[in-house]
């Protein structure tokens, strides 16, 4: 099914009233703090993840969290995720932003192998998050492909592709060696695919949204994606889930 919210103006995430251990920028020295002033911080050999745990004046506590993936170490993607976790924290979820990185010092001859990597970095993090609950995760652009790796091996509670490559199969970017395989994962009730009304075929090209498994979000607004059309959309969408 596909979702076309109505055009809405212009949203600012209300960042000046979050808290300050909320706004701390990444930051990925440390190995393992447990501080309970401030997000909690893990890092692996390639990879780092920040916790922050939902605003106290939030109206109610989500048990699922969100996860988002972060991929600038990768593709050179560096918009991060503050204005997503910023929306959500007074939603009431916590967030986790992990960052992948595959330059481990192996070489990797085939784009699966890349994912695959990438995809076992992600789900390391969420272990050591240690929450009990499947998460709810985000990813954008070449990160749909680690997220749909990622889906193909391991539980979520659901997952949000924010403009996914349309033909994925066609991509040889400077981040993959080869042409990645269509995926093989079976569609669930919980995935969403996100994209702007301006390229809708975009989204239609999503193999599970062809099939009609899949809920598809098109949002307008003069940031697409990443503004607050499509935020208020996919806390919508959440709602309706169940969350």
């Amino acid at each position: 099914m596909i979702s076309r919210p109505p055009t809405t103006t212009m949203f600012r995430p209300l960042l000046s009233d979050l808290r300050a251990k909320h706004l701390i920028p990444l930051a990925f020295a440390a190995p393992l703090a447990f501080l309970p002033s401030s997000p909690l911080r893990c890092q692996s050999t390639s990879t780092s993840s920040l916790l922050r745990e939902p605003s106290p004046a939030a109206p109610r506590h989500v048990p699922h969290p969100v996860v988002f993936l972060d991929t600038r170490n990768w593709d050179g993607d560096k918009r991060g995720w503050d204005a997503w976790a910023a929306y959500l924290l007074e939603k009431g979820f916590t967030c986790l932003e992990v960052r992948v990185a595959a330059d481990d010092g192996e070489k990797r001859a085939t784009s699966e192998e890349v994912l695959e990597k990438l995809s076992e970095e992600l789900r390391q993090q969420i272990k050591l998050s240690a929450n009990p609950f499947p998460p709810i995760v985000f990813s954008r652009n070449l990160g749909t492909l680690i997220l749909e790796t990622h889906l193909s091996n391991h539980p979520v509670s659901a997952a949000i592709l924010l403009n996914p490559p349309p033909n994925p199969s066609e991509l040889h970017p400077p981040a993959l060696p080869t042409p990645p395989r269509p995926f093989t994962y079976e569609a669930f009730p919980r995935l969403a695919v996100v994209g702007e009304l301006s390229k809708p075929r975009d989204v239609e090209a999503h193999r599970h949204v062809k099939s009609g498994e899949v809920d598809a979000i098109l949002v307008g607004g003069k940031d697409g994606v990443e503004g607050g059309e499509a935020m208020r959309a996919v806390e919508r969408w959440l709602d309706e889930q169940g969350f």
